[in-house]
């Protein structure tokens, strides 16, 4: 089977999602979560990750779910394609 047809899958409040191989990186714990100066609401902020500043999106937030009112505890890395994009199954 090629790359496209296996995905990660995520519980995304109470819904399950999807997403390629090809657009996961890593799936990491979440220790800190620093605020954004001019947060956007679909954003949580910004995670370390090795040496890194990374965006933390709130998935349910735009999947047009309630937004979460706290932290994950893991978090999927994505990698984005040439493109500058990556897709969510759901």
């Amino acid at each position: 089977m090629p790359a496209a047809d296996h995905h990660g899958i995520f519980g995304v409040a109470d819904r399950m999602v999807g997403v390629p191989l090809e657009h996961l990186g890593e799936v990491c714990v979440v220790s800190k979560v620093s605020p954004m100066m001019d947060p956007n609401p679909g954003l949580l902020g910004v995670i370390g990750l090795r040496n890194m500043l990374v965006p933390l999106l709130d998935v349910p937030h735009s999947l047009g779910l309630p937004a979460r009112t706290e932290a994950p505890a893991k978090a999927a890395i994505l990698r984005l394609t040439a493109e500058g994009s990556a897709r969510i199954c759901s």
